[in-house]
């Protein structure tokens, strides 16, 4: 289950288990300086490394699961459904 309110961000597998994803970015930080240094610099290797960088492989996985959650989440809303089990 993936719960989000506002900032927080809970993860809970079939067992119990949380995780906390909240996201912790100060306020006032509109340029995300905790981490976009570092997702640019994922970004120039992925560019140089070409269309097999496993960098690119790995996002490019990470969207089509991000995009299939997002997918599941408004057919469960547009069917009336608080809780999705997938």
């Amino acid at each position: 289950m993936l719960e989000i309110e506002s900032d927080r961000i809970i993860l809970t597998d079939r067992s119990g288990g949380s995780e906390d994803h909240s996201v912790t970015d100060m306020p006032d930080d509109s340029y995300h300086s905790a981490w976009f240094a570092r997702v640019a610099a994922e970004m120039e290797c992925a560019i140089a490394e070409g269309p097999t960088s496993p960098t690119l492989l790995e996002n490019h996985a990470e969207i089509r699961t991000a995009l299939a959650v997002t997918e599941g989440a408004r057919r469960s809303a547009d069917a009336g459904v608080r809780v999705v089990i997938g």
